[in-house]
């Protein structure tokens, strides 16, 4: 800018020199304001005025010529700068929408991060709840351990004891086993001597004949096992199982070993009694 204040600076003084030259030395006009014409003065000002204007212009267009090339490479420049600019507002406008967008976005995914947040705080909360009950409960069970590991060491020592103990009682189930054999032997020589006894007072007592045999079988609670027993006791008939009694009973169960209580639950006398009573009227077969 400063440059073109020197050129105007410059073309003025030219121009105030190239009047004079002109006025004074090529129209010879006189300096001295006494032979100054005024005609002439006055169209020598405006020819020199015209000849400055003229110069002006030419050296405009000159001026203009010259940098034609450079004022269209500029003017491209600027259209290429507008172009530029409106592209760059047009992408201003764009990032503008793509920051609303984004701020949005950053604000919903600032709230989802701030509800996930409280989420994951509370769900801290409740595991670091849930640890300290299972911290609770595992020095609950660490103590119930020790107590169990304490109550196992005790239980091993009963267990030696027992075993101790069990020892001592096998030896002694042993000498128990050995006498009640010894019971039993001397039980069984009683009860073949009372068998004996019940057989000899049965057969002295009753007149046994082959024609009062009867199948004793028939009596409800008495199978073969139990009637070859009683057979070999020498009681054959209804009659005599009609005629037993409550002490009868007893010494009977105990030769054939049987239960006192199921030969009167299955009234074995009751029946035998009327089976004796059919034989007798001829309405039940003999046994042979």
């Amino acid at each position: 800018m400063k440059k073109a204040y020197l050129f105007i600076g410059l073309f003025a003084v030219w121009c105030l020199i190239s009047a004079l030259w002109y006025m004074f030395w090529v129209k010879g006009l006189s300096p001295n304001p006494e032979n100054i014409n005024p005609h002439e003065s006055a169209l020598a000002i405006a020819e020199i005025l015209l000849i400055a204007l003229i110069s002006l212009l030419l050296g405009f267009a000159i001026a203009w010529y010259l940098r034609g090339d450079s004022i269209a490479f500029k003017q491209e420049q600027i259209d290429d700068i507008r172009l530029e600019r409106n592209s760059i507002e047009t992408d201003i406008q764009t990032s503008h929408e793509q920051l609303r967008k984004a701020e949005h976005t950053l604000a919903r995914a600032r709230e989802t991060f701030r509800e996930d947040f409280f989420a994951a705080t509370r769900e801290k909360e409740r595991l670091q709840a849930e640890l300290e009950s299972i911290n609770s409960e595992l020095a609950r069970l660490q103590t119930e351990l020790l107590t169990t590991q304490s109550s196992l060491q005790n239980l091993q020592q009963i267990n030696i004891q027992l075993e101790r103990t069990l020892n001592k009682e096998q030896l002694s189930k042993h000498e128990l086993e050995v006498n009640l054999k010894e019971v039993r032997l001397q039980k069984e020589e009683k009860e073949h001597s009372k068998t004996d006894f019940i057989s000899e007072r049965i057969l002295a007592a009753t007149q046994i004949e082959k024609e009062d045999i009867d199948d004793l079988k028939e009596i409800k609670g008495i199978g073969p096992v139990i009637e070859k027993k009683l057979n070999i006791l020498g009681i054959v008939s209804f009659k005599q199982v009609s005629e037993f009694t409550d002490e009868a009973i007893e010494q009977i169960s105990h030769a054939v070993k049987y239960f006192p209580d199921r030969i009167k639950r299955d009234q074995w006398v009751k029946q035998a009694a009327e089976l004796y009573k059919l034989k007798s009227s001829g309405r039940l077969p003999t046994g042979s």
